[in-house]
């Protein structure tokens, strides 16, 4: 195989070769001056090439559904007058439209450009006997990409600059620009799979960007103006993490990493896990166990992965009594230490070396998931950035700028168009992720991205060896470090503060899924509300809250309010809404007041209520984790583990 003088270190194609051509009429469509007497790697370039086809045909649609979708909104001449005064609208709303045919060209135009590149490249490196010839083909690749997503990037940086009449999340959408770069990270096919992905998006989302700017642009202009008046960030009300402290007293505690009916003379054992017979719900695995913060304060606190037996809890008992403070923990245990609570104050200390940037993409016609997947992968990556000591920034754009819903407390905006790129997401094997983030910390590139929508604490947690960060409470410490409530759904929140009037409250989140407004599998059936209001009911007496505490139900779907005992209870003022138009960020049409309000519901979910109730979704979930919430599974309403990563 011909290294290209280097260009295989840029585009590592493959690793192996034989001198034996494929019998048979196989072929990669090779270019006639290209020597086919060395066979090399045919099955993975027939499989690469087959991913990159669906690809590409994928963007394409995309690109070509997005362009019928701009016809029609520029056909639709309702709105427009509406704020005839507002001239900058206007303007925006034409450059948008030139820009978008000249984006979505130039998107089609890429995509071609990297299907016939990466045959090319693929045939010189497995067969080329002309290494000049081969070199040449590479350059001609990169300078290709490169000025076509220079030109994108020019594209961008001419939208019309906000002004008084316009939304005020237009403010949001310019930041610095990230430098072009569409180098190909180490990995093999693996990662020839994943650039293919990275750079078919990058190509694609400037056009994406500006046909939902369009949309927005459009809608709000239909709408009334509303002034929101300066609102001060909104203050997040974290409690302790409450972790136990060991004390000095004959007494065991057990977590079980399984189900059973179990009990034994001074031990108490917990059984963790989503199934109905365990004690407390736990949605995802922990990360570090010692960071289970659900056992009671014990002399001894041991974990266990089976139902342990009566003969392994009198063990357990003998030791708890034994004279031998330095006595053998018994078959079948491990020792579960107390470890404090995450210290965020370590996040001011560290330092990132000279140059290396690591940035969390979440671009237009990319899947990021809803708030609590992107939340968890976003996390994720800053806390890939802190343990490899580099700046951390986040371009997110999609559905509108997260500069809108929240402030920055660092300076992390930043804008994207290609870069070294590491995809870390629900569309990916989950086996794989152990070897790609070894690959990403030993990544000595200046800039890296990261496509995440997927909890990866566990993993990134392996590379902790100070356990720092592997602490009850990291979540949210990591979040309160980067964010405050934004301008416009901080107004919401205050607006709901004052109505509540300072009663207590506890939080209801219900997914019902299949009965929303966009394409979501079934969650919770909405005869579930049942359970759900039953569980509150027994939360506020458990807790000792006042009658007139409030439940704020947080819902996909408004039809759970039609629900008799909902109607009942909302007309007695004992449940409140939030939400006039549920929406999910990902799956929905982009809708900004929807938007406004969906992340004001999140946020005093996480940080206003004395309680949470959970349903089967990460919105709740990363709200509860988030805001170090008080939390309970209503379907069975046990308490949850939030505490721990």
């Amino acid at each position: 195989m011909n290294d290209l003088h280097g260009f295989t270190q840029w585009l590592p194609w493959c690793s192996q070769a034989t001198s034996h051509y494929l019998a048979g009429d196989w072929h990669f469509g090779c270019l006639p001056h290209v020597n086919q007497s060395l066979f090399c790697c045919g099955d993975e370039l027939v499989e690469l090439r087959e991913h990159v086809e669906k690809v590409l045909a994928y963007r394409k649609r995309a690109l070509n559904d997005a362009a019928d979708q701009m016809d029609s909104l520029h056909e639709d001449k309702s709105t427009i007058s509406t704020r005839a005064h507002c001239t900058a609208a206007g303007e925006s709303i034409e450059y948008l439209r030139r820009a978008f045919n000249e984006a979505r060209v130039l998107a089609i135009g890429g995509l071609e450009v990297l299907r016939f590149g990466l045959q090319d490249i693929s045939c010189q490196l497995c067969w080329a006997s002309e290494a000049s010839r081969s070199a040449q083909i590479a350059r001609v690749f990169r300078r290709d990409l490169e000025a076509v997503m220079n030109r994108l990037g020019q594209l961008r940086e001419g939208v019309p600059a906000w002004t008084p009449c316009m939304p005020l999340f237009w403010k949001s959408t310019v930041g610095t620009a990230i430098a072009v770069d569409v180098a190909v990270r180490s990995g093999g096919f693996f990662a020839m799979r994943q650039w293919v992905e990275s750079i078919a998006m990058s190509l694609t989302a400037t056009a994406g960007e500006f046909q939902t700017l369009t949309f927005i642009l459009r809608s709000v202009l239909g709408e009334p103006v509303h002034i929101v008046q300066e609102v001060q960030s909104v203050a997040a009300q974290v409690k302790d993490v409450p972790v136990p402290r060991i004390v000095d007293m004959p007494r065991a505690a057990i977590l079980v990493h399984g189900c059973g009916p179990v009990s034994f003379p001074k031990i108490d054992i917990i059984t963790v896990g989503k199934d109905d017979c365990a004690s407390i719900w736990r949605k995802f695995p922990y990360a570090f166990e010692p960071t289970s913060v659900v056992l009671p304060a014990s002399s001894v606190r041991l974990v266990s992965y089976t139902l342990p037996s009566a003969v392994q809890l009198q063990q357990v008992k003998d030791l708890i009594e034994s004279p031998h403070p330095q006595a053998a923990v018994p078959d079948g245990f491990s020792v579960a230490p107390v470890t404090p609570a995450f210290d965020a104050s370590s996040l001011q200390n560290s330092h990132a070396r000279d140059g290396k940037v690591l940035v969390y993409v979440c671009l237009h016609t990319s899947f990021c998931g809803g708030h609590g997947d992107r939340l968890f992968g976003l996390l994720s990556a800053f806390l890939a950035a802190v343990l490899s000591k580099r700046a951390f920034y986040i371009d997110m754009r999609a559905p509108i700028p997260l500069t809108s819903v929240l402030s920055a407390r660092q300076p992390w905006p930043v804008v994207t168009t290609s870069c070294v790129t590491y995809r870390w997401t629900s569309a990916e094997d989950p086996e794989t992720f152990v070897q790609d983030v070894l690959r990403f910390f030993e990544d000595d590139s200046n800039v890296l991205c990261v496509v995440s929508n997927v909890r990866l604490f566990r993993v990134l947690l392996q590379h902790d060896s100070s356990r720092t960060f592997a602490r009850a409470g990291l979540l949210s410490g990591l979040f309160l470090h980067l964010f405050t409530l934004a301008q416009s759904p901080g107004a919401i929140v205050k607006d709901f503060m004052h109505r509540l009037d300072g009663r207590q409250l506890i939080g209801i989140h219900f997914r019902a899924g299949n009965e929303t407004t966009w394409s979501d599998p079934a969650r919770h059936s909405l005869q579930e509300i049942e359970l759900a209001l039953s569980c509150a009911a027994a939360v506020e007496s458990h807790m000792g809250l006042p009658g007139d505490t409030v439940w704020l139900l947080a819902a996909d779907t408004l039809k759970v309010r039609d629900y008799p005992s909902v109607l009942h209870l909302h007309t007695l003022g004992k449940i409140m809404y939030v939400e006039q138009r549920p929406t999910h960020i990902d799956r929905s049409s982009p809708d900004v007041t929807a938007i406004y309000q969906s992340w004001a519901v999140w946020w005093i979910l996480a940080f206003e209520t004395q309680a949470l109730l959970l349903s089967h979704s990460n919105f709740g979930w990363s709200a509860a984790e988030i805001g170090q919430r008080r939390s309970f599974h209503f379907p069975t309403c046990r308490p949850t583990d939030v505490t721990s990563p």
